[in-house]
């Protein structure tokens, strides 16, 4: 079993529905927030194919997150590509107060707590 917890981001969810995508670092991982249609979402924020910045990148007409540099498409709900059976993190999102949070993974897995 692990242990998550809601990290905050720092950032202010304003709503709009112009697409955004955003890189920021949390608890040390690149994360690449995505605003679509109004919903907020955040991935990893490289593609693990060849680590290219999903911010740099756009969400498709389908609302799948296409990396710039190879044109990999990830699903935005699972996570899964389309093609070379590459997967990436997608974090749940809370907005509390308009203000962003993500529910993480702690530091530490819950059994090196003891």
């Amino acid at each position: 079993m692990s242990s998550y917890l809601w990290v905050h981001t720092g950032i202010t969810a304003h709503p709009g529905s112009a697409d955004h995508l955003q890189e920021i670092t949390l608890k040390g991982r690149r994360i690449c927030l995505i605003r679509r249609d109004g919903v907020w979402r955040a991935t990893d924020g490289r593609c693990p194919h060849a680590g290219g910045p999903f911010a740099a990148g756009h969400i498709s007409p389908e609302g799948k997150l296409i990396c710039p540099w190879h044109r990999f498409a990830f699903d935005l709900e699972t996570g899964a590509s389309d093609s070379g059976g590459y997967c990436i993190h997608v974090y749940r999102v809370r907005i509390t107060q308009d203000q962003l949070w993500l529910r993480m993974p702690a530091d530490k897995p819950w059994w090196k707590f003891w």
